[in-house]
């Protein structure tokens, strides 16, 4: 009840806070991009709007400026130099009024900062590197720019990068200025690259982006343009879908644990009537109604019941109260919305009643059906024997009675012991389900940065603004530094699959296969040589549906211009399928880069740093060449995940210590009652001269017994859940193929808290009582 309630409410309060959010800021309905590299003059691309909007659909336009920088500042942890972008906004009319920025800390721009060297630093890089309100930035050619504030803005609520980066706020940063200095910075004043616009309530968003994007086609040939809305962006539908992904997760893991819960309200409510069958027998010997009968063991049910959901209650309350402070660190709002969920804590509370009153109502009504005689000759308490005990005696068993004596116990009750196993099982299932995700994930990211440096283990990679000349300006710079022992330059455009049911983006890299620096692994087919080919990922080849030799067709650009690229359909055929798990990841040969008119061209080089030299050398060296904006290791977006998501590790361990106290309470309570049940067995055993610790050695291996059968139950049923989740996040994560990663630590977390805790819980109960029995008066039956 707790789980549920608690981590559904925080679910339900990030639905409501991002519709809020996405409001408040006024998110665009539409955004028209041109293929990067390119640039026209300020006003042009509103023109283009302006003639095409005859109906007056549009309500506001704003015309943007990106430019792909190097972000070095100092932090808390030392310094830091990472990728980033300068996104020029207008500051007229207390503007950008279309995806607006929120700033919770310092101030904000306004028209007084138009063309000066102030900005606002996005709120989740600040948040990740501990940046206060106000500092200096370094940008790429040592250029200073100081920030005054934290910015929020919709485009950025989740920081998602090219090529799959999620949760990128580690290893990259968006800096906010006025239009006029972003255009300094570029060394492109008077020029945009992006615009944003709203549309009228009533029109027709789909029809007008098709009519928009033709006009653009038609105005603008020379430029590829391309025109998206909102459910493209994908911080807006990985928000949504990373909310539904969460639902889903607390669902399964509730649904889960109350199963188990169940199972062991089952065990304990029916073994608490089994003991007063014979009080139930004599008073319906003596003429009292059934249902009056009943009642006391109803009303028992009721008592736990009813105490159960409000500890819920309470539990679901702590736990999303102490989920809403992690919220504002992990997942910055203009504003949370975090009112009470009512109707989800009564759905919880409905659950947690109703589920052991049923558990409880069952063995009652079974109790009640019976002839009153033979409940009256129902043995004292311990089971007699039956259930799959005979199948047992056709099994010659090693050892003594006293060793064989536990295995017999848990198959006398078979029903029992099974039930037992599932509440224990379920707490299992839970702790697998948890660990095997972790070890996937964690496993995916170790893979795409193995399959990113390739041969070449140290490989970093160093980026820049544009295409350039492949062994002069800025990429010369780069190979001719004496703090790099090797370097080849590269070609890497983004572009898109267009053939599949939706477009999803690609990231092309230019290969040399016969003598390059880096060369990929490749798992099928071959490296493209000859006529022009593609080597794409698995998961771009299963979504798709292509293999070796069928043909894809991609969106990729086209040099027309110094500054202007046109996006050009093309179709190549699939020569081959590399190791990387990211979906986007793609390879051509360099020869082929002729087909888009970038030959001899390069963006990138990937180097070997000089003994000695580390990647913040290179970093701290290259940020003087004006054109380079990153420079960084071939693995490090996988390692910064990794980092990442270590930070989500404690919350998870909260988890898993939560479902080790269940297993152990209903173990323990199975214990409990075991002991109760055979007290008149065991005093006979002490009357024969049997020592205590023999007796509790047989308790330890029965719950033991019973604890292994509850961890096949739990890593069964936790493999299968994982990889049903894995399997349904694919909406939520589209571009990054998960596996199933089965590691030892699953399986050892698995025996620690099915075998080892669940078979010791005994030990918190039974040498007490033991201790403290009255062998006369336990072994004296009153008839």
């Amino acid at each position: 009840v707790g789980a549920y309630s608690g981590l559904s409410s925080v679910a339900k309060w990030r639905k409501v806070t991002a519709d809020h959010s996405y409001e408040l800021l006024n998110m665009f309905d539409l955004r028209v991009e041109l293929a990067e590299g390119s640039f026209v003059d300020a006003g042009s691309m509103q023109a283009v709007v302006e003639s095409t909007d005859s109906g007056g659909v549009v309500t506001e336009i704003e015309e943007r400026l990106q430019v792909p920088t190097q972000i070095a500042t100092s932090t808390p942890e030392g310094d830091i130099v990472v990728r980033g972008v300068v996104v020029g906004v207008p500051l007229a009319d207390n503007g950008p009024n279309i995806n607006g920025i929120d700033v919770p800390e310092g101030r904000a721009l306004d028209e007084g900062d138009a063309g000066e060297t102030t900005s606002l630093i996005e709120r989740n890089f600040a948040i990740y590197h501990e940046l206060p309100a106000e500092g200096t930035l370094t940008l790429s050619g040592d250029r200073d720019i100081s920030y005054v504030g934290h910015a929020i803005t919709p485009e950025y609520f989740l920081v998602i990068t090219e090529g799959g980066g999620f949760f990128a706020q580690a290893s990259f940063g968006a800096v906010f200025t006025s239009l006029e200095t972003a255009g300094e910075i570029a060394g492109q004043p008077g020029t945009v690259n992006d615009m944003v616009l709203t549309l009228d309530d009533g029109a027709d968003r789909d029809a007008f982006q098709a009519t928009l994007a033709e006009a653009f086609a038609s105005e603008m040939p020379e430029v590829g343009v391309v025109v998206t809305n909102t459910d493209d962006d994908l911080a807006y539908t990985a928000t949504y879908e990373d909310i539904e992904g969460d639902q889903q997760f607390f669902t399964i893991l509730a649904v889960v644990i109350l199963l188990g819960s169940a199972a062991a309200a089952v065990n304990l409510t029916a073994r608490m009537v089994e003991q007063t069958r014979r009080e139930m027998g004599v008073a319906m010997a003596l003429g009292v109604r059934r249902r009056r009968i009943a009642l006391r063991p109803m009303l028992l049910g009721v008592q736990i019941a009813v105490l159960g959901a409000l500890l819920g209650v309470l539990a679901g309350w702590a736990i999303a109260s102490a989920m809403a402070g992690v919220l504002d660190s992990f997942l910055p709002q203009p504003e949370w919305l975090t009112p009470t969920q009512w109707n989800v804590f009564f759905t919880a509370a409905l659950l947690g009643i109703g589920l052991p009153v049923a558990a409880v109502g069952i063995p009652v009504w079974r109790a009640i059906r019976v002839n009153p005689v033979d409940a009256i000759r129902t043995g004292h308490l311990a089971s007699r024997g039956g259930g799959l005990a005979p199948l047992v005696k056709r099994v010659r068993l090693p050892g003594n009675t006293f060793s064989q004596m536990p295995l017999r116990n848990v198959m006398r009750a078979p029903r029992r012991g099974l039930l037992t196993a599932l509440g224990i099982g379920a707490s299992i299932i839970v702790l697998v389900m948890i660990v095997a995700a972790i070890d996937s994930l964690l496993g995916t990211l170790a893979k795409g940065g193995e399959a990113a440096t390739g041969n070449v283990p140290n490989r970093v990679v160093v980026e820049f603004d544009s295409v350039y000349l492949a062994g002069d300006g800025p990429v010369g710079t780069v190979l001719a530094s004496p703090s790099i022992t090797d370097g080849e330059a590269m070609l890497q455009i983004p572009g898109e699959y267009i053939n599949g049911d939706e477009p999803f983006g690609a990231l092309v890299e230019f290969i040399d296969w016969d003598d390059g620096l880096f060369i990929p692994e490749i798992d099928e087919g071959a490296a493209p040589r000859g006529e022009p080919s593609v080597v794409i990922s698995p998961k771009a080849a299963e979504d798709l549906d292509v293999g070796i030799g069928d043909t894809v067709a991609m969106r990729l650009p086209q040099r027309t211009g110094p500054f202007s690229f046109a996006l050009e359909e093309i179709e190549l055929p699939v020569s081959g399928i590399h190791e990387h798990p990211f979906r986007a990841v793609a390879y051509m040969a360099t020869d082929h880069a002729s087909m888009l008119g970038l030959e001899g061209l390069a963006n990138v080089v990937s180097v070997v740093g000089a003994e000695g030299v580390e990647v913040g050398d290179l970093q701290a060296e290259f940020l003087a060449v004006g054109a380079v904006t990153s420079v960084q290791r071939a693995d490090a977006t996988a390692k910064l995940m990794e980092d990442f998501m270590g930070q989500f590790v404690a919350i998870f361990q909260l988890f898993m210590l939560v479902v080790l106290l269940l297993a152990v309470l209903i173990a323990f309570n199975a214990a409990a009652i075991s002991v109760d049940e055979r007290r008149r067995e065991h005093a006979t055993m002490f009357a024969y001269g049997v020592r205590p610790r023999r007796i509790i050695r047989m308790l330890l291996v029965e719950s033991a017994v019973v604890g292994v059968v509850a961890t096949i139950i739990g890593i069964a049923g936790g493999f299968w859940l994982v990889g049903y989740m894995i399997q349904s996040s694919a909406e939520s994560m589209p571009d990054v193929a998960i596996p199933v990663i089965v590691t030892p630590s699953v399986v050892v977390w698995a025996i620690i808290v099915g075998v080892v805790a669940v078979g010791l819980a005994p030990l918190l109960t039974a040498p007490r009582r033991l201790r403290k029995m009255d062998l006369p008066s336990t072994l004296r039956v009153m008839e």
